[in-house]
């Protein structure tokens, strides 16, 4: 890589390679190279994705998503179609690192994401995953999940409406999320209903309705930013004995 010519983007390629044509998500701005490799590292928690061609403009349904791994890593904004799209909806793979002078991947190696762990199918433990729109977070806690499962099966009450200029709710690309590291659909249990703090108790409420006979060890997966505010209101409702069920918190 010379580190002074090339040009290094965010690059998303067609779930069809027969179709020609690529959509810049954006351009980087430095160069250093242990930098673009977390970069690289990071972008394991994003998924194929839809949008749609408006004229010259392309419409994603996760653009939130991508918003905030640019400013994460504060990446130039600028997202373009290059190419011809025959089709007005687009299928796309999950976004690489490209030198884009070359057009050819930055880095070669792939990136695995984590695979949820095998688990006695008696001995299970819940999470209620809350809805954030930035990959990055809401895949550490995913990741983080499954290093506490051990030998437990795992189920995910995953919470997120459609939030800023996304097209999809939010449980929906924590779903994309979890079934590439595979989790089976039948385990991921969506509910866009995620008003803090009702949505808390509306789960459990849910868990006990679905599952009254099972046994269940349960976490509320949360970011770190969010701790206190939950383990406040948990608190809360178990003293007013709303919920009889002992409960951890799980964060990034």
């Amino acid at each position: 890589m010379n580190e002074f010519l090339c040009r290094i983007g965010l690059v998303s390629k067609p779930c069809d390679s027969s179709q020609n044509y690529f959509i810049n998500l954006g351009e980087v701005i430095f160069k250093d190279i242990s930098k673009l490799y977390k970069l690289h590292t990071d972008m394991r928690f994003l998924c194929a994705f839809k949008g749609r061609k408006e004229g010259d403009i392309a419409y994603l349904d996760n653009i939130e998503e991508l918003l905030a791994i640019q400013r994460r890593y504060n990446i130039v904004n600028k997202i373009s179609i290059n190419g011809v799209v025959k089709k007005k909806i687009m299928k796309l793979l999950s976004p690489q690192l490209y030198d884009i002078t070359c057009m050819v991947p930055l880095f070669t190696d792939k990136i695995c994401r984590s695979i949820k762990p095998k688990g006695d199918k008696n001995n299970i433990v819940i999470f209620i995953l809350f809805p954030y729109t930035d990959p990055v977070i809401r895949g550490k806690i995913i990741d983080n999940c499954f290093s506490i499962l051990g030998g437990r099966e795992s189920i995910f009450y995953v919470l997120g409406d459609c939030h800023g200029q996304n097209t999809i709710s939010t449980c929906y690309l924590s779903r994309r999320y979890l079934l590439t590291c595979e989790i089976e659909d039948k385990d991921i249990i969506l509910s866009k209903y995620d008003e803090f703090p009702d949505c808390i108790l509306d789960a459990f409420n849910m868990i006990n309705f679905m599952f009254p006979d099972k046994k269940m060890t349960t976490y509320i997966a949360v970011s770190k930013e969010d701790i206190t505010k939950v383990m406040k209101h948990i608190r809360l409702i178990k003293t007013l004995k709303l919920i009889d069920k002992k409960v951890s918190l799980i964060c990034d």
